[in-house]
């Protein structure tokens, strides 16, 4: 199920089911973080969760919605699920039905505020930028 070289931290976060998709994580992407939301009367609603594939969740969200959704994605990284665990749990006096929050605009702000410098943080967290630490401390060694 998974490309030889995956570390095991993405094994343990992406077992069969545990990704909101029954068949698993597929081999060909890195999950992201996204902030689903729209406004109303002052409020915004809204729902944290990951997804290697967001556009196909989004439209899957927005079906379901009857109203019509922004959407943030996150950048791209194998930390995906315990961000979204640790923000939901931030984030759980805010929860009014099933995976949906609701808050006031300014706190909201915040919230988007925290996910903008996470996403900076986290653009670094890709598999080129591994390999690229990975082979600078292979030449360490070499050299050394």
């Amino acid at each position: 199920m998974f490309k030889k070289g995956v570390s095991a931290n993405v094994k343990t976060q992406w077992k069969k089911g545990q990704s909101g998709n029954p068949n698993g994580r597929p081999t060909n992407s890195i999950p992201r973080v996204y902030l689903a939301y729209y406004k109303s009367k002052g409020k915004y609603t809204f729902k944290i969760g990951i997804s290697s594939n967001c556009s196909a969740r989004w439209k899957n969200i927005q079906s379901s919605s009857p109203k019509k959704l922004h959407f943030i994605k996150f950048n791209p990284t194998f930390h995906a699920l315990n961000i979204e665990q640790k923000m939901l749990k931030e984030y759980k006096e805010y929860n009014f039905q099933g995976e949906w929050l609701k808050m006031k605009e300014c706190d909201f702000n915040l919230l988007k505020s925290h996910i903008q410098i996470t996403s900076d943080i986290l653009s670094k967290d890709t598999i080129k930028e591994r390999i690229d630490v990975f082979a600078k401390e292979l030449m360490f060694f070499k050299n050394n």
